[in-house]
């Protein structure tokens, strides 16, 4: 695998970090973990959601270089739609458009060795899309949070 320059190095950890603290995130949210440099390869689905949707460009601006964060806007504004409770076909095509953009752009700018087989399957998603309503109405992010909570509690 070819050596890569690392795009997001600790310190910028440390920046995004400092970025986040002032936020207060209403609690049907949720919210990201305080310690955010040393947490983030172990967040569950809905802080990743959260993460991509509500705070990563914000919290990348000037940190990536401009054609690295225009890849991830593209990524960031095709889960807006997907992750929408309603979607029209439209807003569907538009987010199968976007999704090949970016899976194209990051295969360009990271090279094909850093490309996953969950982003040939972004490619299916219009599809599941048509047959089976909204991502919103079959993903498990509720219920993962809920699985947290009651993970917390302590039994014998």
């Amino acid at each position: 695998m070819e050596d890569k320059k690392v795009v997001v190095g600790d310190d910028d950890f440390r920046s995004i970090q400092e970025r986040l603290e002032p936020f207060q995130c209403p609690s049907d949210i949720g919210r990201l973990p305080k310690q955010f440099s040393s947490s983030f390869g172990s967040f569950n689905a809905d802080q990743y959601k959260n993460w991509t949707l509500l705070f990563s460009i914000y919290a990348l601006f000037d940190l990536l270089p401009s054609e690295h964060l225009d890849c991830w806007r593209k990524f960031v504004l095709d889960c807006r739609r997907l992750c929408s409770i309603f979607i029209t076909v439209n807003n569907a095509k538009v987010a199968d458009r976007l999704l090949v953009e970016f899976c194209k752009k990051f295969e360009k700018l990271y090279g094909q060795d850093f490309v996953t087989p969950n982003m040939h399957l972004h490619v299916h998603l219009y599809d599941c899309i048509l047959d089976f309503g909204p991502v919103y109405s079959f993903w498990l992010f509720s219920f993962e949070r809920e699985n947290g909570i009651l993970g917390s509690y302590k039994t014998n």
